[in-house]
């Protein structure tokens, strides 16, 4: 989880940026970074993209996706180390620079944090934000949800206005919904659902079904997706289309139509489709346990 020209006259100077671990991370992340005054004019440093399996996330100039460390909210450095700086670059700009141009889909709060006596790192919502050396091209995430350097690594929601909502959140969660808890919920905590028949990921809900039970899908080339603390189970995917759907301990998961907003059950123990419609058990590590009983 949801984009960015230069006047050939009056435009603001372009500096391109190393970084601390050397001429490594341009051929990795080039940085652009405009200096002086923001203006519609000037190319963004930042903006928001939409990526494979994510929407409005933070990217720099070069459309590479930009990252957190969570230990390091409030501008407090701890990836300073060259084996961190070596895959995980910061985004840099001299030490006179005192604003850089952003994209209006940006909505946090920009400042910068002392990286030498030369170049500061750029915070966003007190987080300093870095490209990942994993991320071989544009709009890629393979930062994402990574455990590393005494924290977890994230994408950022640009336009996340705190540093609480800053974190892009896991394609799965575990959630509540009404009397239910450790339930398993997409990013934006819409409750999943498995239809009874379909363990082992045989496909029974298409054609009008999908109008009511929406899949979790995912781009063709995903090979894995992050998922957050209290999420136990086996993830997988089927084909679905030109996309596949994710599985979950065999089960392919669903939203539901009937469920206006977050952490809602509306669609607990439907009998539709060939089957019943349950929750799913974000702790559930077998099949058998998947479905949530009705209560």
């Amino acid at each position: 989880m949801p984009a960015s020209s230069i006047r050939p006259s009056n435009r603001p100077r372009l500096t391109r940026l190393g970084a601390l671990v050397g001429t490594a991370s341009l051929a990795v992340a080039p940085l652009v970074v405009v200096q002086g005054t923001a203006s519609a004019s000037s190319t963004p440093a930042i903006h928001a993209a939409n990526i494979p399996n994510y929407s409005g996330v933070l990217e720099n100039h070069a459309s590479r996706t930009l990252y957190l460390l969570s230990i390091e909210k409030g501008a407090k450095l701890h990836c300073v180390a060259k084996t961190c700086l070596t895959l995980w670059l910061p985004l840099l700009v001299p030490t006179a620079t005192r604003s850089i141009v952003v994209a209006g889909t940006v909505k946090g709060k920009i400042g910068f944090v002392a990286r030498s006596k030369t170049q500061k790192q750029v915070t966003v919502n007190t987080y300093p934000v870095y490209a990942f050396k994993g991320d071989k091209g544009p709009n890629q995430s393979n930062g994402e949800a990574v455990a590393a350097d005494g924290g977890t690594w994230s994408m950022l929601r640009a336009a996340a206005k705190s540093a609480a909502a800053t974190p892009v959140a896991p394609l799965l969660q575990s959630g509540t919904a009404g009397k239910y808890t450790s339930v398993l919920e997409d990013a934006t905590h819409l409750t999943l659902y498995a239809l009874s028949v379909e363990t082992g990921g045989t496909l029974h809900c298409t054609g009008s079904c999908l109008t009511f039970w929406p899949p979790l899908l995912v781009t063709s080339s995903t090979t894995s997706i992050a998922v957050a603390a209290g999420v136990k189970g086996k993830i997988g995917f089927i084909s679905r289309g030109s996309s596949k759907q994710v599985t979950f301990n065999s089960f392919p998961v669903y939203t539901y139509s009937g469920d206006s907003g977050a952490n809602q059950s509306n669609g607990e123990n439907l009998m539709l489709d060939g089957g019943t419609w349950d929750l799913a058990s974000a702790t559930a590590t077998t099949a058998a346990g998947t479905q949530i009983p009705p209560k």
